[in-house]
């Protein structure tokens, strides 16, 4: 058996193809380790009310911007309601939570632009300290085609 340029190619590809599906593997573990860590603080208590199986993170090559990272949390809740505070821990459990001095307020100008775009619902208008509940609207998909009325 002769041994040619292309059974190298072959086998580098391989090799290739095995350390990215390792590197996700990896990734996906640090984020599960990271959300069974943060079980026990407190922000669990505000998360108690949302089922967060659902919430598992995808794996991305690309980092997203923070509207992509919450429409991801949001596409995987479903049909549950949420608050900014469920957002916010869910973006800090997969390590995606906006950084600086007010990470709420640009999470809600992310929902908010959302509800504008009618990509979800406002289910509560909040008033002092109870904060406005959203919930995904469910239905027609956004294709990016604009509907004429005739």
């Amino acid at each position: 058996m002769a041994l040619e340029q292309k059974d190298i190619d072959d086998l580098e590809s391989k090799i290739a193809e095995m350390r990215k599906e390792i590197e996700e593997q990896e990734i996906a573990l640090r984020v599960m380790k990271k959300m069974l860590s943060s079980k026990g603080t407190s922000s669990t208590a505000r998360q108690a009310e949302i089922n967060l199986s659902a919430a598992i993170p995808e794996i991305s090559t690309r980092k997203q911007t923070l509207l992509e990272s919450i429409q991801n949390v949001v596409n995987r809740l479903g049909n549950q309601e949420f608050t900014v505070q469920h957002i916010e821990a869910l973006l800090n459990q997969e390590g995606t939570a906006p950084a600086g001095k007010s990470p709420r307020a640009r999470i809600a100008m992310e929902l908010t632009k959302m509800e504008n775009n009618e990509e979800v619902i406002r289910t509560y208008k909040g008033k002092g300290s109870e904060p406005h509940r959203f919930k995904k609207k469910m239905g027609i998909q956004n294709t990016g085609f604009l509907r004429v009325h005739s």
